[in-house]
């Protein structure tokens, strides 16, 4: 909820399209602010937000990943750049260094890495499991985690939340993409 919202004031300003280097700008800040801070919890150096946050790697992914997209005329990488990628992160994680890297790499390995095949699909549930994983995955571990130990916990959330994104996308959602269809102009 919290990069959605960064991302609303980030566009009011103009930083998706106007105002690009003082994205760039606060990209540089925010990966400094995590790059400081990484290794040296004992002096917070920085905004308390980004400081005082334990979610500082994902402020920083979400913002490279956001540059990602502002900058995608500019950034072209194919599957052989992606597995590159993919070596040099199975390499830093092995020999040090991954956690300075890690917001830039998790970015491009996501966001390049998912958008360079397609997938068709009969039933899309993908927003379904967006929307009811986190409520049902609190609700099976607050109440099942100890007859069924975490790991059936889980499956159990992951069966719950997938019969209930089909049944969305099936009852709410295909209903509704099939208004889309409908021209009221003609009525």
């Amino acid at each position: 909820m919290q990069c959605y919202v960064m991302t609303c004031i980030a566009g009011s300003f103009g930083l998706f399209n106007k105002n690009k280097v003082a994205f760039l700008i606060l990209l540089v800040f925010v990966y400094v602010v995590y790059a400081v801070n990484i290794y040296d919890d004992s002096h917070k150096i920085g905004p308390a937000i980004l400081t005082l946050s334990n979610a500082r790697l994902l402020y920083t992914s979400y913002l490279c990943g956001m540059a990602l997209y502002i900058f995608q005329d500019r950034l072209a990488l194919d599957i052989k750049g992606l597995a590159f990628l993919l070596l040099l992160s199975l390499l830093l994680i092995r020999n040090g260094g991954f956690n300075i890297a890690a917001p830039a790499l998790i970015a491009i390995l996501v966001v390049k890495g998912f958008s360079t095949f397609t997938l068709n699909v009969k039933y899309d549930i993908s927003y379904g499991l967006y929307i009811y994983a986190f409520p049902v995955q609190q609700l099976i571990l607050t109440n099942f985690v100890k007859s069924l130990g975490f790991p059936g916990a889980m499956a159990l959330a992951l069966l719950l939340t997938c019969v209930l994104a089909f049944l969305s996308f099936v009852l709410v959602e295909r209903p509704f993409l099939r208004l889309k269809r409908i021209d009221i102009r003609k009525s």
